[in-house]
């Protein structure tokens, strides 16, 4: 999908922060996503990331991603004599533009009832990875 200068087409539901693990904690910033309500299987979703500091590589200080996201079902059990199951959920968005600059944003905490999601993002160009938190936005 596609990365540009734009606003969200759709209203933001999701919103949160993120950090670079790379340049340190003065790379960070904001972000409103719109997920879909039931997010599984695969979907599309918009974000408006938004930068604090500028660079050559965000000369503005927000950034429009179009997503394609995908959910995987994760079954594990504690031991061979313990019979204690737990699921959880992964998903993962990715974009990339022209350019071939992606990002790919993969979040392994993800509580849909209590409107959490977090994990950890790669983008290159430049490279970097951090972490990234979001909460529902609650109407």
């Amino acid at each position: 999908m596609g990365i540009g200068q734009s606003q969200l087409i759709q209203k933001p539901n999701w919103q949160g922060i993120w950090s670079s693990i790379t340049y340190g904690e003065a790379v960070n910033g904001t972000v409103d996503i719109a997920l879909p309500d039931n997010i599984s299987g695969d979907f599309k979703a918009e974000a408006l990331v938004h930068y604090k500091t500028k660079s050559i590589f965000h000369i503005s200080d927000r950034l429009f991603l179009q997503f394609n996201g995908n959910t995987t079902n994760n079954v594990t059990s504690s031991s061979e004599d313990n019979y204690a199951y737990s699921t959880s959920i992964t998903v993962q968005l990715k974009a990339t533009n022209t350019l071939f600059r992606t990002f790919e944003y993969t979040a392994t905490t993800v509580d849909i009832s209590n409107g959490k999601i977090s994990g950890t993002y790669r983008s290159t160009i430049p490279s970097d990875c951090g972490t990234f938190h979001l909460e529902k936005i609650l109407n």
